[in-house]
């Protein structure tokens, strides 16, 4: 089961997302209602492994920055600082000379333009950055900005939030791997187009000298080496055990679990996978944990969150999917071939061949099923489909279940028929790789702006033909009560 990102924090509105997508898709920002002094400088200039990508000492680059709703923002000599912190790969640039002097009511953000940040950032360890606030006396009222690394078309980002609760100049390094996904299309990293900070609330800051911090080429990637002390954060090294392919990733503290075994499996789920994915968009491998005790599984989703810079509540189900991450745990009862590994692998590697994010929706649980069923066989699956078609109240409508929103448990028998029905019947077959391509550009399931244009049906008939469909492939047999498939 998927524990969605957006009930990880009320991270951000959808006003943002709607507006931001709007902005980028535009060729001129002059019909936005902004209030702005456009400014900016690059300046590649390395120290170590660093670079310095904005210091802002000169404005001939003013066009090279624009700004999103009502905010102020104005090039000024930048407060003094006169406590240098001890030398790191990126704080070697302190804040000095010209600066930006930013101030909004809130809602507003400010966005590099054209191909000034367009690059393959996947090199890229870390982004660094100075930001100056002196709050009104008093108690100090925090707030919130985001940093943004977004795609071309705005329909992908990785996002950062931070909390600004300091008095003067604070230096922000940010590790690129601990970057979350937003909503829409999983993003990556070698197509990032622009570098955006987004202000949540009413706030005045100035901020100086953005920096990067250069890697090896995999620097942004989340590592099993960085996910490990999350994990596993009891330290004892001796009880984690790892498998790596170029499909499968395997981390564990569970000592009865044979990971050479669950490794093999997995590789043979991941390739036949992706025969029905067609070409992967990515070849990174999917992800799966799994840890030594329920409760150990169920506290991880708090400590991954707490590295992103959010919250995240306890799964309830016996294996959920996060950031592209498998997770579940050892069960005596159904060993190292648990159905669940292989349901929650699929989510993970769907994820990331198509860039379809997983929400719990149809044509994830459908994959998931479909492939929990092939290599883990239900004996009375065919009786809970025949008994699902029998009684109304044990199915939906496909116009309500072919959204890009979760399904409960008890319908993922009727998304997974779906599934097989659009990759194996003759009528639609032709057209699965073209749908899934739309999905996958999109970042969503939903199925109704692809009904007439991809598959040539409206829901009506499409409601018969699966009918029949599994009529046809289901037909026969004892019904028997609803229930989740093996965990």
């Amino acid at each position: 089961m998927i524990l969605p990102l957006r009930q990880w924090s009320a991270a951000h509105a959808s006003i943002q997302c709607d507006l931001a997508r709007r902005f980028f898709r535009a060729s001129t920002f002059s019909s936005l209602a902004i209030v702005a002094t456009l400014v900016a400088n690059v300046a590649l200039v390395r120290a170590d492994d660093s670079i310095l990508l904005f210091d802002f000492e000169h404005p001939a680059f003013a066009q090279r920055w624009a700004a999103v709703r009502s905010i102020q923002v104005e090039r000024k000599s930048a407060p003094a600082y006169d406590a240098p912190e001890p030398a790191s790969a990126t704080n070697s640039f302190a804040p000095a000379g010209a600066a930006l002097a930013i101030h909004t009511a809130g809602q507003g953000g400010l966005y590099t333009t054209g191909t000034i940040a367009q690059r393959d950032w996947s090199d890229i360890e870390s982004l660094a950055f100075w930001v100056y606030r002196q709050p009104p006396p008093g108690v100090p009222v925090p707030s919130v900005m985001e940093v943004q690394f977004i795609e071309a078309d705005g329909k992908a980002r990785f996002w950062r939030r931070i909390v600004l609760e300091h008095e003067g100049w604070q230096r922000i390094e940010l590790p690129l791997y601990w970057f979350r996904w937003g909503e829409g299309r999983v993003p990556q990293w070698d197509r990032v187009a622009r570098l955006g900070f987004w202000f949540r609330d009413a706030v005045d800051v100035v901020i100086d000298s953005v920096a990067i911090a250069k890697g090896r080429p995999d620097a942004a990637t989340l590592t099993l080496d960085r996910l490990s002390p999350v994990a596993f954060p009891s330290g004892d090294e001796t009880k984690i055990r790892r498998m790596e392919s170029p499909s499968v990733r395997v981390l564990t503290d569970a000592s009865e679990l044979d990971i050479k075994r669950l490794g093999t499996h997995l590789e043979q789920v991941a390739m036949t996978l992706r025969r029905d994915l067609g070409e992967a968009r990515s070849a990174s491998p999917a992800t799966l944990l799994v840890f030594e005790n329920e409760s150990a599984y169920r506290s991880f989703p708090r400590r991954l969150a707490k590295q992103m810079g959010s919250s995240a509540a306890a799964p309830r189900s016996s294996g959920y999917t996060l950031h592209g991450i498998a997770t579940s745990s050892w069960s005596d009862q159904y060993g190292t071939l648990r159905p669940v590994y292989t349901h929650e692998f699929v989510h993970s590697l769907v994820a990331l061949s198509t860039g379809i994010p997983n929400h719990g929706q149809w044509l994830h649980e459908g994959l998931a099923v479909r492939y929990q069923l092939r290599f883990h066989p239900q004996a009375d699956f065919r009786a809970i489909v025949l008994r699902g078609l029998g009684d109304d109240s044990l199915r939906l409508p496909l116009a309500e279940l072919c959204t890009d929103n979760s399904i409960p448990n008890e319908r993922y028998w009727q998304a997974m028929t779906v599934v097989e029905m659009l990759i194996e019947d003759d009528r639609f077959s032709a057209c699965w790789p073209k749908l899934l391509a739309a999905f996958s550009l999109g970042g969503s399931a939903n199925l109704a702006p692809h009904l007439e244009s991809i598959l040539a049906t409206d829901w009506d008939e499409l409601e018969s033909t699966w009918r029949a469909y599994c009529e046809t492939e289901y037909g026969g047999g004892n019904t028997a009560e609803l229930q989740e498939t093996p965990r």
